[in-house]
């Protein structure tokens, strides 16, 4: 059953943080969800002497009419990862994308540069440029965390990491 998780992070006088996740089910309407999330920060904020400093949602899609893979190949490794960074046109802002057991064979020869004449690569870099399109709204792009639009792909390359 698919869940909507929502998570509130909180910060203490040390500027450490903690983030508590509480599921609920997934079928509610989106204004709902975020509604019980604004009640439960307000409920945790007089249990607690740290400050909230942020509170996000997520909600489980279903995705079983979708072609995506059902089982890892044997060569898949979590630490395997392609790294992308992106920058937005105005505030030179960033943002930073790990996708976990990234397949080499999309990696330029003798390098760790992604193959940016890779059909694969090449949809990769132009949805976080320039988006996607999705029936209703139109185009949707990737925003940094303020909200500004990426515009440009400034690194794509193979990294081996833990997280």
């Amino acid at each position: 059953m698919l869940v909507a998780t929502v998570n509130i992070t909180f910060m203490d006088a040390k500027g450490k943080t903690s983030t508590t996740r509480v599921r609920i089910p997934a079928g509610l309407s989106f204004a709902v969800i975020t509604g019980f999330a604004e009640a439960l920060a307000v409920i945790l904020k007089a249990l607690t002497t740290a400050q909230i400093t942020e509170v996000s949602v997520s909600v489980g899609i279903d995705l079983s009419g979708a072609d995506l893979r059902t089982v890892a190949t044997q060569f898949s490794d979590i630490f395997q990862k392609a790294f992308v960074m992106a920058k937005d046109g105005v505030a030179g802002l960033f943002a930073k994308f790990n996708i976990p057991t990234y397949d080499e064979l999309n990696t330029s020869a003798n390098s760790d540069q992604l193959n940016q004449a890779d059909a694969e690569i090449i949809a990769l870099i132009t949805a976080i440029e320039d988006g996607i399109t999705i029936i209703g709204p139109g185009l949707v792009r990737p925003v940094t965390s303020r909200n500004e639009d990426l515009a440009l792909v400034t690194q794509a390359r193979e990294v081996f990491r833990a997280s």
